[in-house]
């Protein structure tokens, strides 16, 4: 089907009639305008992407596009328009990755660059006011599905297209035969024909997938793919019921059909609430540039018709307390973001003044705080660095320099972080709402606003508003790593993030892992089964891997 793409001089996408108040045509003239205002605003390459944040009053009437507060029809629109079938088919992103698109609906048409351009506007940042609009309409996560199916042509762009950074990009496409959630991808992928994967529908679906994972994992000279085995958890991203003349309403249910697969396999039918560790972002980047042992390379056995996978590691330590997940849901309620991150504090410690004993001269917070956000302010750096060299040097590296300065404390803007959402958490008073009890109410909100707003206020807008882009890359940095995950305690003191964890679990390093393994015990045998990847705070760089200690693990 590549092929095929790849030598027609026009595509010509079909989503169907229009509605009869038109709103196919409302989407596409309000897409169109935002994708001016898009290109108008981000003159270079890594420059912030305008969002609806930024569309103020004066912007909009500037550009002649509503705004969310006087109209929300338009913005609604244009969010049935991308619930609409097509934009959810694994399929379909071939089809506009190789040549110009122009997409119809009813009577009208846009450029189908115009239109990805245009959601642009709700990539950055995670909570913004248009999630909290289109509650009863298309999930802020389907608009970031949209975004990162749809725009495959950056993908095609980098020199290497690795089949499994292919399938964990569009991981939330679906596809009415499930074999097809990887050979849809494949015409994508430069690697799929050296590793022997081609196109057999004669297997079953578990075959497909399970030969796939065998592949990579023979001919990567790294384990990944484990880590898309349950990268986080699958919290709140159902789509809505299936609507009439849905043909991918096959998908859904065949999600729920019995379905047997080895722990180590990656069963793609399954779509996430956040990126794995080592899930490329946009431009190709990684969370981290991790080496959690060392050196050493994969040594990769199979046996039992090759239904077990056996690598050579070590049991570091066990999960003894995991908190709350940090679900989809909680993304813009900053109340129960806040209650979150109160719990995960407490399972640590974080702030008894205590050190982190698995660190020499670590404090409790400062693990903490760095454990959120997966990495370390000298990494964070140097790895936009490395995303600027590949893709333009002098802006992207500029704007690493604007985003992170040297010595920026992990600490310090978690807390700048933390007072804001205790800022906006404190309207919510427990228990009194302004329907049940409004004299009530106001009552306690004066109280509270008087004796700690005016206090935490100050202190939160004094450093927040001083380096506003340093904030918002925190903020940015701190969704992409917790979302879908839980905070970790082991044993020994480790902290860490992991997703499906739970106490007793164990946490394994493996020959030629990059990251660390959260294993459970199989039942009635002395084998393991892969729960998923995770980061563990003083470990990630080979610190406790020890070659000569590693004994074969045997994964089922």
């Amino acid at each position: 089907m590549s092929k095929i793409y790849s030598k027609a001089t026009r595509v010509r996408v079909w989503l169907g009639e229009d509605t009869q108040d038109c709103q196919g045509a409302m989407a596409f003239r309000l897409a169109t305008q935002l994708a001016v205002v898009v290109r108008d605003t981000v003159t270079e390459i890594g420059s912030p992407p305008m969002h609806l944040d930024k569309l103020d009053p004066q912007m909009c009437a500037r550009y002649s596009i509503p705004t969310l507060r006087e109209d929300r029809s338009a913005y609604l629109a244009l969010s049935n328009l991308l619930n609409r079938p097509w934009f959810s088919r694994s399929w379909i992103v071939q089809e506009v990755s190789f040549q110009d698109a122009d997409v119809y609906c009813g009577n009208s048409e846009i450029p189908f660059p115009d239109l990805v351009t245009a959601l642009f506007c709700f990539q950055i940042p995670l909570a913004n006011p248009f999630r909290a609009t289109l509650q009863a309409s298309l999930t802020f996560a389907g608009i970031r599905k949209a975004i990162d199916s749809l725009d495959s042509r950056i993908l095609l762009q980098r020199p290497s297209r690795a089949l499994l950074d292919v399938l964990s990009q569009h991981r939330c496409c679906q596809a009415t035969n499930q074999k097809d959630k990887v050979f849809a991808f494949i015409g994508l992928a430069n690697d799929a024909e050296d590793m022997g994967i081609r196109p057999d529908y004669s297997l079953s679906v578990e075959d497909v997938y399970r030969r796939t994972a065998m592949a990579m994992l023979k001919y990567y000279p790294h384990l990944d793919v484990l880590s898309a085995v349950k990268p986080v958890d699958s919290l709140d991203l159902q789509r809505e019921p299936d609507q009439p003349g849905d043909s991918e309403s096959a998908t859904r249910n065949d999600a729920a059909s019995p379905f047997t697969l080895p722990s180590w396999v990656p069963d793609w039918r399954n779509p996430c609430a956040g990126m794995s560790l080592r899930t490329r972002g946009y431009y190709g980047e990684f969370l981290g540039d991790y080496h959690a042992s060392g050196i050493s390379t994969p040594q990769v056995q199979f046996c039992n018709a090759e239904t077990e996978l056996g690598l050579p590691g070590l049991v570091l330590d066990r999960i003894v307390e995991v908190g709350e997940p940090y679900g989809l849901h909680y993304v813009g309620d900053h109340a129960r973001t806040y209650d979150v991150f109160q719990q995960w504090e407490r399972i640590p410690g974080a702030r008894s003044g205590q050190a982190y004993l698995p660190v020499s001269g670590e404090s409790a917070l400062a693990a903490f705080a760095t454990t959120l956000t997966c990495g370390d302010e000298k990494f964070i750096s140097q790895q936009i660095k490395n995303v600027a060299d590949s893709i333009n040097p002098k802006a992207l590296y500029r704007l690493s320099a604007q985003l992170w300065p040297e010595g920026d404390s992990f600490v310090k803007q978690y807390e700048n972080h933390i007072r804001l959402l205790r800022i906006r958490a404190v309207y919510r008073v427990k228990g009194i709402s302004a329907t049940n009890n409004p004299m009530l109410y106001a009552v306690c909100v004066v109280v509270v606003v008087w004796f700690i707003i005016a206090k935490e206020t100050f202190i939160a807008f004094r450093d927040w508003e001083s380096n506003l882009d340093v904030c918002f890359a925190f903020k940015y940095r701190l969704d992409r790593c917790v979302l879908g995950r839980r905070f970790i305690r082991t044993k020994k003191g480790y902290f860490g993030l992991a997703a499906q964890a739970k106490p007793g679990d164990d946490i394994a390093l493996v020959a030629g892992g990059t990251v660390p393994l959260v294993i459970r015990q199989a039942t009635n045998s002395s084998n393991w089964e892969l729960v998923g990847d995770g980061y563990v705070h003083g470990v990630m760089f080979g610190e406790a891997f020890h070659q000569d200690r590693c004994e074969d693990m045997w994964f089922v």
